[in-house]
């Protein structure tokens, strides 16, 4: 799957836990050889915040990064939403398994 930002598209975007259980990345935007890049994610909503987050974090590999609203289609949201529950309902199953 595919998602489209201002800033080019993310390829073959996967959900990944980053940072904190309700944030993930969805893959590189732009990547280049002088360490840019732009990164898609989401903050997916919580108990105490129902509100779902999509997001873009431009940076560089030193250290340095800015964190600004996706702008994503209404679309592209849907699919967000879409692959996180199916992250969602496979990390249940994996626990269940346990």
């Amino acid at each position: 799957m595919n998602i489209t930002t201002k800033y080019g598209i993310a390829k073959n975007v996967k959900a990944e836990p980053y940072c904190a259980d309700e944030t993930f990345t969805l893959g590189f935007v732009k990547k280049d050889d002088n360490g840019e890049y732009i990164l898609l994610g989401f903050d997916a909503p919580v108990s105490d915040d129902p509100t779902w987050r999509f997001w873009i974090e431009k940076g560089s590999f030193n250290g340095s990064s800015e964190t600004q609203d996706a702008e994503l289609s209404q679309e592209d949201a849907d699919k967000i939403k879409a692959l996180y529950e199916e992250y969602a309902n496979g990390k249940e199953a994996r626990h269940e398994q346990i």
